[in-house]
C-alpha cells in the first residue's frame, strides 16, 4: 500500500476509535441506562437541525462507496475513510452527554460550548444554540453537539421535553445565569429542583450577579449553588468529571416518545378560588369530584389566580408533565398551590382540617388593626401555609415529590 492508503486507514481508524471511546466513556456513568439513553439521543437527533447535515454526510458516505467499485486504488481507500468519519459523526451525534449546557445563543456561548467540548473529550457536552446566531466556522466545529430543534416554537414544540430529557441524563449541567431570555428562566427555573440543582454549575457575571437567579427571587450568594466565572468553568468541570466516577449518584434516564407542548399534553387546571377564606376539606372534596389533573389553589392573597409574576401557570404546569411524581408546587410569596389531583384524592383522608376567614368581606380591604395584630400572619395566610406544610408531609412519607418556589 501507498503512504496516502496508510494515512487514509490510519484516519478511518482513529475516527472509529475516538467514537467509541466516548461511547466507552459514558457507558460507564449510565451503565444499565446507557442503551435507553443512546434510543433517546437518537429521538432527539431526529428533531435536531443537524439531522439534515448527518443525512447529507450519509449519502456521500454511500457514493463513496459506490465509487470505490469503479475507481483505482487509492480509491478504496478514500471511501474507507469517509465512510468512517460519516460512521463516527454519527456515533458522536447519539453518543449521551456528560455534561448539558444551557445558555442563551450568542458567538461568546458557541466559543465556550467548543472549549468545553475540546476539554472533556471523549466526553461531550450539549447544548441548543441557534444557528443563526453562530459564525460559520462555529456551526461547523459545533454542529454535532448542537441539538438546537427544528421547531423553536414555545407552544406545540418538543425543546422544553429535551431540555428535561437531557438534564435528567447528564452528569452535570451548567447553566449561564448571565442571560435574562425567557428560555434561559425557566431552564434556571427547572434547575432549581431539590433533586436537580446538585449537579447544577451557574456561570455568574464579572462581579457575581447572577439575573436569571435574580427574576426567580434566589440570591446567589444566600445558597448553597455552584458559581463560577467563565474562567473557572472548564477547570470546575473537568474536577466534577471526575469526582462523579466514584459518586452513587445514577443518572435518571427517561425513555418514551417526545412529549409536545400543547394542550393536550399539557395537565388540565381546575380553579379553586378562596377569595374570603380558605377550608382544606373545600379542596380535598374538589379533588374527590373534578376530572381535571391538577387544582390550582388561590386566595385573595394572589391577585391574579392565571398568572405568577412573569410566568403562567401553563409554564409552572410543565413540571407535572415530565414529573409524574410531584404531588404539589408552592408558590410561597403568593400562598398559592398547584396539587395533582389524583393525590390528594388518594391521600386526603390524611390531612387534617385547615380552615380561617378574613376579618373582612373583601381580603383587600381589611378593618383597622393594633400595631400587634399587623405583625402577625394573616389567619388565611397562616391556613395555607398549614394545609401546604402537611401536603408536603404526606407527599414524603408516600414517595412523591414536592417543590417550594419563591414566586
Amino acid at each position: 500500500m501507498t503512504a496516502i492508503e496508510w494515512l487514509l486507514y490510519g484516519f478511518a481508524g482513529g475516527a472509529l476509535l475516538y467514537a467509541a471511546t466516548g461511547w466507552f466513556a459514558m457507558r460507564r456513568r449510565l451503565s444499565g441506562q446507557f442503551l435507553l439513553a443512546v434510543g433517546q439521543m437518537f429521538r432527539m437527533l431526529l428533531n435536531a437541525k443537524q439531522a439534515q447535515l448527518l443525512a447529507a454526510m450519509a449519502a456521500a458516505a454511500v457514493l463513496a462507496v459506490v465509487g470505490a467499485t469503479m475507481w483505482p486504488v487509492p480509491a478504496p481507500a478514500v471511501a474507507v475513510a469517509i465512510v468512517a468519519a460519516c460512521l463516527a459523526a454519527c456515533l458522536r451525534a447519539i453518543q449521551p452527554p456528560a455534561v448539558l449546557f444551557l445558555t442563551a445563543s450568542s458567538p461568546a456561548t458557541a466559543r465556550l460550548l467548543i472549549l468545553v467540548n475540546r476539554a472533556i473529550r471523549p466526553l461531550r457536552a450539549v447544548a441548543l444554540l441557534d444557528h443563526a446566531r453562530m459564525s460559520t466556522w462555529q456551526r461547523w466545529n459545533s454542529f454535532n453537539d448542537n441539538l438546537r430543534t427544528t421547531d423553536d416554537a414555545r407552544l406545540g414544540g418538543v425543546w422544553k421535553n429535551i431540555v428535561y430529557r437531557l438534564i435528567d441524563m447528564a452528569t452535570l449541567v451548567v447553566i449561564d445565569t448571565r442571560g435574562e431570555t425567557d428560555p434561559v428562566r425557566v431552564e434556571t427555573f427547572v434547575m432549581l429542583d431539590p433533586q436537580r440543582v446538585s449537579k447544577a454549575i451557574f456561570i455568574t457575571g464579572p462581579e457575581g450577579n447572577c439575573p436569571a437567579l435574580e427574576r426567580l427571587g434566589i440570591d446567589p450568594q444566600g445558597h448553597a449553588l455552584t458559581l463560577v466565572s467563565e474562567d473557572q468553568l472548564v477547570p470546575e468541570l473537568q474536577a466534577r468529571l471526575q469526582a462523579s466516577l466514584y459518586e452513587v449518584r445514577p443518572q435518571r434516564v427517561v425513555g418514551g416518545t417526545l412529549l409536545r407542548e400543547s394542550w393536550d399534553t399539557l395537565p388540565s387546571i381546575e380553579m379553586e378560588a378562596f377569595p374570603y377564606g380558605f377550608d382544606s376539606d373545600a379542596v380535598v372534596q374538589a379533588a374527590r369530584t373534578t376530572t381535571q389533573e391538577l387544582l390550582n389553589v388561590w386566595t385573595g392573597a394572589a391577585s391574579d389566580p392565571k398568572k405568577v409574576g412573569d410566568w403562567s401557570l401553563h409554564d409552572l404546569s410543565w413540571e407535572f408533565a415530565h414529573n409524574p411524581s410531584l404531588a404539589v408546587m408552592v408558590l410561597q410569596k403568593r400562598g398559592q398551590l398547584l396539587i395533582r389531583a389524583a393525590f390528594l384524592r388518594e391521600f386526603g383522608d390524611e390531612i387534617g382540617r385547615h380552615m380561617a376567614e378574613y376579618s373582612s368581606l373583601s381580603p383587600t380591604a381589611p378593618p383597622v388593626l393594633r400595631v400587634a395584630e399587623l405583625l402577625q400572619p394573616s389567619p388565611v395566610v397562616s391556613a395555607v401555609n398549614a394545609f401546604a406544610a402537611e401536603l408536603i408531609t404526606v407527599a414524603n412519607r408516600r414517595g412523591y415529590a414536592f417543590r417550594c418556589v419563591r414566586l
